[in-house]
């Protein structure tokens, strides 16, 4: 095919290279293509109904009001415009392990048949970096009969599997545009007590696995004084660029990819894709080789650290949905937490608070599904302390997680849990 390149925004005709019926997906986080995104939903109607899959996303074109000639699918629905549609009934979810995204959008009815991609100029002439994602992209860029690119000056170019020819387009558009992120919120003294309970697992030379969000960015704070850290994670945030650049990460005892973080994808504003441009100690990688199960659990001292909505008292674990609202995703925890079980040294661990203002979010019984079985789950923490339930059977486990509960529900946990005790 062609390249087209279309001068500005306002010269592009989506319906040149989109089909009713086609499934239209793009980068999450700070890879998105924000000017696509509302050249999308702007010409929507003219394209007969299409689907589109999203991510991460931050993006404000996407409204309600687009579910008139779009239906919305994702893998989470806690995020952004993906929390209002599913709020709102608007969107279908994929209860899968991000994991399986890339098959999911390369075969079957999800299969992606048209990428949109936020780009960047690279020292080679005719060639872009696909900046600040690789992960699911990859996948769909293998799959897509139409590829999109949007080449924003304030991308990064970033080292990761793949780059992009221009050939490869069909169709490319220049824009100067702001990168979508998301100001981080300052850490609340419960947040800080389950930070520092975190941290005390954490050695020197450890392997880390960390998320988004206020505790996770108040972990990587507490972790200044290690030495020769490394990471390989799902995501590459803004918290870790500040890690790295404190000198407590060397990636020099992982085993692989020496000197170099791994991650899928850039989770941040311009501050982080500057700190990532050309930078080769930062590698973005596809999620084929980010969670190989192998890969994974051949990381020495591997400590993975996500989080969940609620946790029963035998270690099960819902980050999915509560009160019949989608509001999280499978995510990756499940295939970090049994990577770090077989690390030699590493430690699975799932962080929450104990409680919300409704009530406790250690519980009996699960308000939703099991995002995560019992049996991967290793370590528990909360403000209130650590519930180590690695090799014990169901009555020590009770007790462990009774103990890191908020002291307001412990007696009434202990009163629901006795039937699960025998």
């Amino acid at each position: 095919m062609l390249m087209t390149t279309a001068s500005d925004r306002d010269s592009i005709e989506l319906s040149s290279y989109i089909r009713a019926g086609d499934m239209v997906t793009w980068g999450q986080a700070a890879a998105e293509p924000s000017a696509l995104i509302e050249i999308l939903m702007a010409q929507r109607r003219q394209l007969g109904g299409i689907r589109c899959f999203i991510g991460i996303t931050s993006s404000e074109a996407i409204t309600a009001d687009c579910a008139d000639h779009i239906e919305f699918s994702s893998f989470t629905g806690g995020h952004g415009s993906a929390r209002s549609l599913s709020d709102r009934g608007l969107l279908r979810i994929h209860p899968v392990p991000y994991s399986s995204v890339p098959r999911l959008l390369s075969h079957g009815e999800s299969k992606v048949d048209v990428l949109l991609l936020q780009l960047a100029r690279t020292a080679e002439d005719g060639v872009f970096s696909i900046s600040a994602a690789q992960d699911y992209l990859i996948a769909a860029l293998s799959s897509a009969r139409v590829v999109i690119g949007q080449v924003n000056a304030r991308a990064a170019a970033t080292h990761g599997d793949r780059t992009i020819a221009a050939s490869e387009l069909a169709a490319i558009i220049e824009v100067d545009d702001p990168i979508p992120s998301s100001k981080p919120q300052p850490p609340s003294t419960v947040d800080r007590a389950i930070a520092a309970e975190v941290a005390s697992w954490v050695e020197d030379f450890s392997t880390l696995q960390i998320g988004i969000g206020r505790i996770p960015d108040a972990v990587l704070e507490l972790l200044r004084d290690r030495n020769d850290l490394s990471i390989h994670s799902g995501l590459f945030s803004e918290a870790m660029a500040t890690l790295v650049t404190s000198g407590a990460v060397s990636n020099a005892h992982k085993g692989r990819d020496h000197g170099a973080s791994v991650a899928s994808f850039l989770h941040g504003g311009q501050d982080l894709l500057d700190f990532a441009h050309a930078n080769p100690s930062v590698q973005l990688r596809r999620i084929e080789y980010v969670y190989d199960p192998a890969v994974l659990a051949s990381l020495p001292r591997f400590v993975a650290v996500n989080s969940a909505l609620e946790v029963d008292v035998t270690g099960q674990v819902n980050a999915e949905s509560v009160a019949g609202r989608y509001v999280g995703t499978v995510g990756g925890a499940g295939d970090f937490l049994r990577a770090a079980a077989h690390s030699d040294g590493g430690v699975p661990i799932i962080a929450l608070p104990s409680a919300t203002r409704t009530g406790s979010r250690i519980v009996a019984a699960l308000d939703g599904p099991t995002s995560t079985a019992r049996c991967d789950v290793g370590v528990i923490v909360t403000e209130h302390g650590s519930a180590d339930l690695r090799g014990l059977p169901i009555r020590e486990r009770i007790e462990r997680m009774i103990a890191i509960a908020h002291p307001d529900h412990r007696d009434a946990l202990a009163d629901q849990a006795q039937g699960l005790r025998t």
